[in-house]
């Protein structure tokens, strides 16, 4: 529908137009008129339709033909005047007004012309059977309306029928001459009338027809009213009723007699809730909707789309044989434009003998809405979803899926939808992998049409669970084009094990060395070694005699010095069903997908220096995908604890290390043999092993890694040859914060850069601001509390002010001086930034403001008439939290015993974190008795300011509790906030503790706050 409507008034002079006009506008008739009226604006929520509306005014004096022709393509309706009084001017309409608006369009669409006959007043009778004539010889004349200015007489009607001849044209729908629908409003009509059969019998029963007239006109019809329509559609249309239903003749009469009647904004109505333009044709906005898919993102559809997709495969199937039929699925297809599935589909989804079953039809709607979102959103469009499901547009049964990044982050993923690419050299069987997915055998698979399908879709189970899982074939011709999409969720490197060179081509991709084979272009697709994709080599034709070795790396040697998992066989000779395993293990691989992210970082420089593959030695062992989610699996299978202990020996945990079933990086390798080598019996808790692999470290592992007899490597981190500036800050900054090894090297290979930390820059920032603006304003740098309007501030808390709640956090952005502040801003960005780089925003901003709150309230309730100034309460917070984490013993004492352990389960076990013998910062003794010595002269100076100020009283002395508060909140919460820096605060008992505790303060210093003073009867000096 139209946003506006443009209204043109032609016609001979002395006519009456602008006196039309201003009767409209002023609801009475102008005693004096001017030649011409300005353009009038009536407000959308005056007009019927609701839709603003422009009238025009025309005056042949003083318009010339140029500006006419302009008014007349800028029109949406033409209303051509006349006076019934003069004949002349009816004789105008036919000789030169409709031939001047319409008369240069021999085809296509006009103008609509509304004929008003003005100053009825002035004859008795009518000029209908005068105008009659011209009215059948120009179908673009929409209606004749006849009024009166002086009377204000159907003058609010003729804008009317001119608004509604545009919103709601005739034209388009109705052939006057043939008396009939036009065939592009039949066939629209038709295929609403097909959407609207749910049960599909070809007519509508008394329930479809109410929900069509709820859906499109908000209310469904009483049943004398439905009774009324078939009676008519019954008597005028044979056939038009069966069986007490209404059919597609009946429904077409019954919108043709809207039209007739005049009621033709009731079939417009029923067209443009199902998306019809004013053409008739399905609009871009209703076919494809706004739908934000950002980068890293795909798309799926929701239980709602699943949910109307199978009620649409329901009703066509006519014969309950859970399959469409060719003919079953055509009739699907009808009220499509062009059908939209050809025949490739029985080589792209399951299906049976022909038919397509439900599996396979739900399959294809996922591989479209996977690949291509706007065809799927232009299929549900078709289907009538936004009409029949009641829903604002197709985009509501889409999911739009999380970042891939987080995905790799998380080392799992949550889509139903995976992406496999299967790449190789010609002829290795990548095409009947694709079809043995579906179940075909190699005798199926051989006839595939010459260009076959890309694309192959089935389901899988995963952990229970079951996911689509979409296979995509890239030729090894596409391998040479550089802007090929090569992203998805798992890659398959497949390879003809009876054909060595095959495998060296895979490897080639895999790693993608300029200096290997002789595609130096495909140095493009280096992440599949240095990204997080997991890849897994496949030894297809496994049926055959395995070729000569090439020099160099075996394929299960090149796995196992990569760290990926050992090569898959697979073969689909044979009549039977292929075997589907290797498809569930690419899916498992997808939905945990390997944590690789270390090794994009580490590539570079060594990496560069590499040689082919069959001439040298391989490179150094990169961390590969790891499949966690069968390692429990593979224990039990080869009774590796056939007691059920819960323990397996360090052989068999070394084997499972040096094996292609457990790729780990170096750096977890290091903690598993130190874990391995910490149980008096060189046993190995297995599900210690299943949480590392997952990323996760318990107490009680870190406890092993602390107890273990071998320590772990301690040197060569910051020495480490390529690292950049940034690298080499971030491990400065694990050795300056860290005090053990295990924290620093799980922090350096896990440590991301976002969200950075901007809460304690942003706080000194703006300390630093605020005291730059007092500076300026009192002209005063040093002890400012002593001017006289630095109290004025609604920043400093006053304990007159103590009802203005902020105040116990604001105060933090004054300062006394210079040196106050200095003092704050330096130690807040060199102990606050790195420890906000290793713990968080959220650990950090908790402790600073835990300790700015407690200084406020402390003040509050042990110097009741003391002003506080200064973030000091927070600095020292950072400050005696980082000092008691690294100074105090913090490993609880670790209770062994179970089964399979030879120590006694009472018996603890109390070797703890010697966090200060673990620091590895230089000067740390200097540098701890440096900063105890600052903290100390400025508690001490702070003191000397409250008490013995050196100048006369002329202000107040600002407290000092505020840094003691401080310092204790800091230490108490900074053994649990601080003390493992990537375990979730609420799985620590301590911090429970710690919140109770500081829970109660909070509660009674409220109390203090609101009772005690009054109380007490203190003598609070008054608020400045």
């Amino acid at each position: 529908m139209r946003r506006d409507v443009r209204i043109l008034l032609l016609g001979e002079a002395q006519v009456g137009k602008t006196s039309l006009i201003l009767s409209l506008v002023g609801e009475e008739f102008p005693e004096e008129v001017p030649a011409r009226a300005e353009e009038i604006t009536i407000p959308a929520d005056v007009t019927p339709e609701k839709v603003p509306t422009h009238i025009v005014d025309y005056s042949e004096a003083e318009q010339t033909e140029e500006e006419l022709q302009e008014e007349i393509h800028k029109a949406n309706v033409v209303c051509v005047v006349y006076d019934v009084s003069e004949e002349a001017t009816i004789e105008k309409i036919r000789t030169k007004w409709i031939p001047l608006v319409n008369g240069r369009t021999a085809t296509g669409p006009r103008l609509p012309i509304i004929l008003v006959g003005n100053k009825s007043d002035l004859r008795p009778g009518s000029t209908m059977e005068a105008v009659l004539p011209i009215m059948s010889q120009f179908p673009e004349i929409e209606t004749c309306v006849e009024c009166s200015a002086k009377h204000l007489r159907n003058i609010s009607e003729l804008f009317y029928y001119a608004q509604k001849a545009v919103l709601h044209p005739t034209a388009p729908l109705y052939d006057p001459e043939a008396k009939q629908l036009r065939p592009a409003c039949a066939k629209a009509l038709t295929r609403i009338f097909r959407l609207s059969d749910q049960d599909l019998d070809h007519t509508l029963s008394d329930g479809e027809l109410n929900a069509f007239q709820k859906s499109c006109f908000g209310h469904p019809l009483a049943p004398q009213a439905l009774d009324d329509v078939k009676r008519v559609v019954s008597k005028n249309v044979a056939g038009g009723v069966q069986d007490n239903r209404l059919t597609l003749e009946g429904f077409l009469f019954l919108n043709t007699l809207f039209i007739q009647r005049g009621r033709h904004e009731t079939t417009w109505t029923i067209l443009r809730r199902f998306g019809y333009s004013d053409s008739l044709e399905l609009t871009p906005d209703y076919l494809s909707p706004p739908l934000h898919v950002p980068s890293g993102c795909s798309t799926e559809l929701n239980h709602r789309g699943y949910q109307f997709v199978q009620r649409v495969f329901e009703k066509h199937d006519q014969d309950h044989d859970g399959a469409l039929s060719p003919t079953e699925l055509q009739d699907l297809f009808s009220v499509f434009s062009v059908a939209p599935w050809g025949p490739e589909l029985s080589h792209t989804v399951p299906t049976q003998a022909g038919r397509l079953p439900l599996h396979g039809y739900l399959c294809q709607w996922t591989l479209v809405t996977y690949l291509d979102v706007r065809q799927c959103l232009a299929h549900l469009g078709y289907l009538g979803y936004p009409t029949l499901c009641e829903q604002d547009s197709q985009a509501q049964a889409i999911t739009v899926t999380r970042e891939k990044r987080l995905d790799q982050e998380k080392g799992q993923t949550q889509r139903s939808v995976l992406m496999c690419k299967v790449l190789g050299a010609r002829g290795v069987g990548k095409s009947a992998f694709l079809q043995a997915f579906l179940g075909h055998s190699l005798r199926e698979a051989r006839e595939l049409p010459e260009e076959p399908p890309m694309y192959t879709i089935n389901t899988v189970r995963v952990s229970g669970q079951e996911k689509y899982l979409i296979l995509c074939e890239v030729s090894a011709d596409s391998l040479l084009d550089t802007s090929l999409d090569t992203t998805c969720d798992v890659a398959c490197l497949m390879f003809d094990s009876s054909d060595p060179k095959t495998f060296v081509h895979c490897a080639t991709i895999y790693k993608a060395s300029p200096g290997l084979g002789s595609h130096s272009s495909l140095s493009w697709q280096r992440h599949y070694m240095d990204g997080q994709t997991p890849c897994l080599f496949i030894s297809s034709k496994a049926d055959l005699p395995q070729g000569v070795a090439s020099p160099g790396l075996s394929p299960a040697e090149f796995c196992r010095r990569h760290r990926l998992p050992a090569p898959a066989s697979f073969s689909c000779l044979g009549p039977a069903q292929p075997d589907t395993a290797v498809f569930t293990q690419l899916a498992t691989m997808a939905t945990f997908p390997a944590e690789q992210a270390e090794r994009a970082g580490r590539g570079g420089a060594e990496r560069s220096a590499e040689q082919p593959l069959p001439a040298s030695a391989d490179p150094s062992p990169r961390p590969g995908s790891m499949d966690r989610s069968s390692l429990l699996q593979l224990i039990q299978e080869q009774q590796l604890d056939p007691e059920n202990t819960g323990f397996i020996g360090a052989e068999t945990f070394a084997g499972l290390v040096h094996s292609h079933e457990l790729p780990l990086d170096p750096t977890k390798l290091d903690m598993l043999v130190a874990l391995a080598q910490s149980n008096e019996r060189g046993q190995v808790c297995y599900q210690e092993l299943v949480d590392l692999i997952s990323s996760k470290r318990s107490s009680s592992f870190k406890r092993a890694i602390a107890n273990g007899q071998r320590a772990l490597p301690q040197d060569g981190l910051l020495d480490e040859p390529g690292l950049g500036v940034y690298k080499r800050f971030v491990r400065y900054v694990a050795y300056e914060i860290l005090p053990c090894e295990v924290d620093r090297r799980w922090y350096f290979y896990r440590h991301r850069s976002c969200p950075p930390p901007v809460f304690m820059a942003s706080v000194t920032l703006a300390q630093i601001i605020v005291f730059l603006c007092y500076g300026a304003r009192l002209n005063k740098w040093v002890l400012q509390t002593y001017h006289p309007e630095y109290m004025k501030s609604p920043l400093v808390y006053h304990p007159g002010h103590r009802a203005r709640a902020w105040r116990f956090l604001t105060y933090m952005f004054m300062h006394v001086g210079l040196e106050q502040l200095g003092f704050n801003a330096l130690l807040q960005l060199m102990i606050g930034v790195p420890l906000e780089m290793v713990h968080g925003v959220l650990r950090i901003s908790l402790l600073y403001l835990a300790g700015v709150l407690a200084g406020s309230l402390t003040v509050s309730i042990t110097d009741m008439r003391a002003p506080v100034v200064g973030g000091s309460g927070g600095v020292y917070a950072l400050c005696s939290a980082h000092l008691a984490n690294v100074v105090m013993v913090m490993g609880p004492p670790f209770w062994g015993g179970g089964k399979g352990s030879t120590r006694h389960a009472s018996q603890p076990v109390c070797l703890p974190h010697q966090n200060w013998a673990g620091m590895r910062c230089p000067y740390k003794l200097l540098r701890m008795v440096l900063a105890l010595v600052c903290m100390s002269s400025e508690v001490g100076r702070a003191v000397w300011l409250r008490f013995s100020p050196p100048l006369p009283a002329s202000g107040p002395q600002p407290s000092f509790m505020a840094h003691l508060a401080g310092a204790v909140v800091g230490v108490s919460m900074g053994l649990t906030i601080l003390r493992s820096y990537e375990e979730r605060l609420r799985d620590q008992c301590g911090w429970w503790v710690v919140l109770l505790a500081y829970g109660t303060f909070l509660l009674f210093a409220i109390f203090w706050n609101v009772f005690a003073y009054d109380l007490l009867g203190a003598d609070i000096p008054p608020p400045p």
